[in-house]
């Protein structure tokens, strides 16, 4: 972690960079919201929604990253709750503190609650969904295939939109494809 640019085939296996140190300067870097924990000092979650933006009323995936005031990870079991306070569903993170959830964002932000080890809740707002645009949904059918679904809100339908499938660095297939409901 001593370079910030690595060759390609390290760079796939590495998390992502937190060498910042917050507590110094009180700014985050990149996403997501900084909380107090009064266990452990801080509690950082990081939101990366999937395509880049939540759109609003587009179904949207989500990937979060939990760690303590140290970088460290932070294993938790969260709830998503809307805006009204109705819960939207129950994930938790994985053994490297990563989780992911999936929601449909409407005008105002829905919030990830995390309780810390001594049982207080923290709420961490998700980024504000765009009013209108695409989302972006990719899976890994299995070694060979992949599946790309774009969600288009209905001011863009019917838009020219291009893509581009890199792998290790090289276009392996570029087009483009007109945005429909």
């Amino acid at each position: 972690y001593s370079q910030m640019v690595i060759d390609p085939v390290s760079y796939r296996k590495r998390l992502p960079n937190t060498r910042e140190d917050e507590a110094e300067t009180g700014e985050k870097s990149g996403g997501g919201a900084l909380y107090t924990d009064t266990t452990s000092g801080k509690i950082n979650v990081r939101f990366y929604p999937e395509g880049g933006s939540l759109v609003a009323g587009q179904k949207s995936r989500v990937a979060y990253y939990i760690t303590d005031g140290g970088g460290r990870h932070y294993a938790a079991a969260c709830t998503l709750v809307g805006s009204e306070g109705d819960t939207i569903c129950h994930t938790k993170t994985d053994s490297m503190s990563r989780g992911v959830l999936e929601l449909v964002p409407g005008k105002e932000p829905a919030c990830l609650t995390v309780r810390n080890r001594r049982n207080k809740l923290f709420r961490f707002a998700l980024p504000a969904a765009e009013p209108e645009g695409c989302t972006l949904a990719v899976d890994a059918v299995d070694s060979v295939w992949i599946t790309a679904t774009v969600r288009a809100s209905r001011l863009m339908q019917g838009r020219l939109a291009g893509y581009a499938l890199v792998h290790d660095g090289s276009v392996v297939r570029c087009d483009t494809f007109t945005l429909e409901d």
